[in-house]
């Protein structure tokens, strides 16, 4: 697809910049700089919402409809997730809040696996862990968990829920605290249309059936792809920002990529 093939040369022009800004400065920051945690969060999300997007535009190509919605609302969440963690570190002038952020969504995943583990062991009848065993364990691992309490860490990582995020973003738009732009607001729509296709129901299964033109499907793709690569880029946008209040030299990546946003439009 000719559309396509224009995204994926805007996009090479990204990654390009991305690359000369990681070899030249960015690894400065994850070792050597003050503000480790920082470069670490922004670098994991641009990254993940790399790889999703690489991956919706190989699977347009073959017209897999399915499958790209299943990534587009893995990458829309990459992208909520982000955007919420920007906004509250942006108030923060250290490294404070990355290192909560990071610790708290650690500890939910953690928490996670472990209870899935227990569940696995009282069908086999088994001991289980108890949650002050597996905080205990947390703590010997990663000094980090030491920080907090695990009632302090357990509370915060709550409000890192989709579904808080989510309404924390409408209710700052409401506010005037976030950009009321239209495209923020259709990625809340969009998360919340691709859930049938990530869970399994009736609304996916009647979007493909309504797709059987190719015009229609093409199109479709497209508009995905093109909310795929915003989103990627935003987030190196902004992370960009970050990077430039720690490292002047950000300051030159962050107008490349405001130029290539620009190219986008046309």
């Amino acid at each position: 697809m000719e559309r396509l093939e224009k995204l994926r040369y805007i996009d090479e022009k990204f990654f390009e910049d991305f690359q000369i800004a990681t070899d030249n400065y960015l690894r400065k920051l994850l070792f050597e700089s003050e503000f480790p945690r920082t470069a670490e969060i922004c670098y994991m999300y641009i990254s993940g919402s790399n790889f999703l997007k690489n991956s919706i535009f190989d699977c347009a190509e073959t017209e897999d409809y399915y499958s790209v919605s299943v990534l587009l609302r893995s990458i829309i969440e990459h992208y909520l997730r982000f955007k919420y963690f920007w906004f509250n570190n942006a108030k923060i002038k250290d490294d404070t809040y990355a290192l909560k952020f990071r610790t708290a969504i650690d500890f939910k995943e953690k928490i996670d696996m472990e209870r899935s583990v227990n569940a696995v062991k009282q069908i086999r009848k088994i001991d289980q862990k108890s949650s002050d065993e597996i905080w205990k364990d947390l703590i010997s691992e990663n000094k980090d968990f030491a920080m907090f309490t695990k009632g302090e860490i357990s509370e915060f990582s709550k409000s890192l829920s989709i579904k808080n995020i989510i309404k924390y973003i409408e209710k700052t738009m409401g506010e005037g605290c976030f950009e009321t732009n239209t495209f923020l607001q259709k990625l809340i729509i969009q998360y919340s249309n691709m859930s049938s296709f990530v869970h399994g129901g009736l609304f996916a299964h009647k979007k493909m059936v309504s797709l059987e033109n190719a015009k229609e499907r093409q199109d479709a793709l497209i508009g995905i792809c093109g909310i795929a690569l915003q989103s990627a880029t935003a987030i190196k946008s902004f992370s960009y920002l970050t990077f430039y209040q720690f490292m002047p030299e950000f300051r030159l990546h962050y107008n490349n990529v405001t130029e290539l946003i620009k190219q986008m439009d046309k």
